[in-house]
C-alpha cells in the first residue's frame, strides 16, 4: 500500500505543477469538488485543465496532498464527463504551436523573434523585456 501511495503522491505532485503551469500559460484551470462523491469524501478534491483544443483533462488529488492547491483558484467550469487524464497517451493531445514566438510577451514593437519564451513560458525578466517594467509594481523591480 506504500508503493500506491507514493504513486499517487507523485501523480498529485505532477498533476499540481501541470495545473500551475498550465494557469501561468493563460490556459483555464483550476481546482473545484467532484459533487458526485458523498458528502465528506476526501477524495472529492479534483484538479482540471482544458487544452487548447477545448479537451478537458483531470485529476482527483489525495487528501494528503490538497494543502498543495491553497494557490490554485476556483475551475471556472465543471467536469465535461471524460476520463481522458487516466489514459496514459492523454500528453499527445496537447499541441505545441509551431510559431515558437506564439506566446511571447515581447510587445511587437520590439519583437525580433529572438529569445522568445517557450510556448509554456509566460515569465519573463525585465532585463529581456525593458518596455514590459512599466507593468510591474515598485517592490517587483
Amino acid at each position: 500500500m506504500d508503493q500506491l501511495n507514493e504513486l499517487y503522491r507523485q501523480r498529485n505532485n505532477l498533476a499540481i505543477a501541470f495545473c500551475k503551469a498550465a494557469l501561468a500559460a493563460g490556459w483555464r484551470a483550476g481546482r473545484g469538488i467532484d459533487t458526485s462523491k458523498p458528502d465528506g469524501d476526501e477524495w472529492a478534491n479534483v484538479i482540471y485543465v482544458v487544452l487548447p483544443g477545448d479537451t478537458q483533462v483531470s485529476w482527483h488529488i489525495a487528501p494528503s496532498e490538497v494543502h498543495l492547491l491553497e494557490n490554485i483558484p476556483e475551475f471556472d467550469g465543471k467536469w465535461d464527463g471524460t476520463f481522458i487524464a487516466r489514459d496514459k497517451n492523454w500528453s499527445n493531445l496537447i499541441r505545441i504551436p509551431k510559431d515558437p514566438c506564439a506566446n511571447c510577451l515581447r510587445p511587437k514593437s520590439e519583437h525580433s523573434g529572438k529569445h522568445c519564451p517557450s510556448p509554456f513560458t509566460t515569465v519573463w525578466h525585465e532585463w529581456d523585456y525593458p518596455s514590459m517594467s512599466s507593468f510591474m509594481a515598485d517592490d517587483e523591480r
